[in-house]
């Protein structure tokens, strides 16, 4: 007997045709955002989600051992922490997204692209760091010449979907989206320029490569930040603003796993400062869009 608390009306099928239908109908009928390439799309997010997770998990645990287990030497530790975080959270980010419709998806598939075409060029720039005698280098090179391939040809195809259509972001929360997106711009370029020099302001130091590695992912947070700024759709913006901060959450679980390894307090202290008052803008201005979303 099924219980009628446990039957919820579902877009374009009945009550009866609910009790009647096979369970693949039902739940496709759930999702009437579902298109033919979404599983295709779901299988390549949830593969993100793994080996972002997977990498994170031994950086975070052996920051200092990279050479054994990575495609290059990540040094220092506290570099290698706040990468892995960054990888961590791409786990909850990505993870999050499976069973999201295609246009709340959307904005967080365009910047992976900001990320991955300029960590291709950086890569090319200094392929002295690897050894392509160990299969993790050729695996870091063949990961970021696939994947904005993957989600470029998604974007594409998907070039003629409709956006969403719900309410504004509040004018407030669009001005500090396009604040977090200003931030992030002006650190990867720093870094992409002369990361050794921007590293003065961090409490550890940063080789040429890693800090423009760093600037690779400043720039993927700095195109969510203007997604969401520019759209400014409440639900459409909702997974770049949580992504921010759960990257945020990420560099913060990263310094202080090599809290230790920090350069002196005053620095460090100021560096968690801006991490932590980052994360709590991006979370406010998601908060934001949920209200403004659950009020349609």
């Amino acid at each position: 007997m099924i219980h009628p608390g446990c039957i919820v009306p579902l877009t374009g099928i009945g009550l009866e045709e609910q009790l009647t239908a096979p369970s693949s109908q039902v739940r496709r009928a759930a999702l009437p955002d579902e298109e033919p390439g979404d599983a295709p799309l779901r299988l390549l997010l949830a593969g993100v989600a793994f080996a972002a997770g997977l990498t994170g998990l031994f950086l975070l645990v052996w920051p200092g051992s990279t050479g054994r287990y990575f495609s290059w030497v990540l040094d220092p530790p506290p570099l290698a922490s706040l990468i892995g975080g960054s990888y961590v959270a791409s786990l909850f980010v990505f993870g999050a997204t499976l069973r999201r419709p295609w246009s709340e998806v959307r904005g967080l598939v365009a910047g992976t692209l900001a990320l991955t075409i300029p960590m291709l060029s950086v890569t090319f720039f200094h392929l002295e760091v690897f050894d392509f005698g160990r299969w993790q280098a050729w695996a870091w090179v063949l990961l970021f010449v696939a994947s904005p391939l993957s989600f470029g040809t998604i974007l594409w195809l998907r070039r003629g979907s409709p956006f969403a259509d719900d309410g504004p972001l509040p004018p407030a929360y669009r001005f500090i989206s396009g604040l977090l997106a200003a931030v992030f711009s002006v650190v990867a370029i720093g870094l992409w320029w002369d990361p050794v020099e921007t590293a003065r302001v961090l409490p550890f130091e940063l080789p040429s490569f890693g800090g423009r590695v760093l600037g690779c992912w400043s720039s993927f947070l700095a195109f969510l930040g203007g997604w969401a700024a520019i759209r400014a759709r409440a639900k459409e913006v909702q997974v770049p603003l949580l992504g921010i901060a759960w990257f945020m959450a990420g560099a913060i679980g990263g310094a202080l796993r090599n809290f230790g390894d920090l350069g002196p307090t005053g620095r460090s202290a100021a560096y968690l400062l801006v991490l932590g008052t980052l994360l709590v803008l991006s979370l406010a201005s998601w908060r934001a869009a949920k209200v403004s979303a659950s009020r349609l």
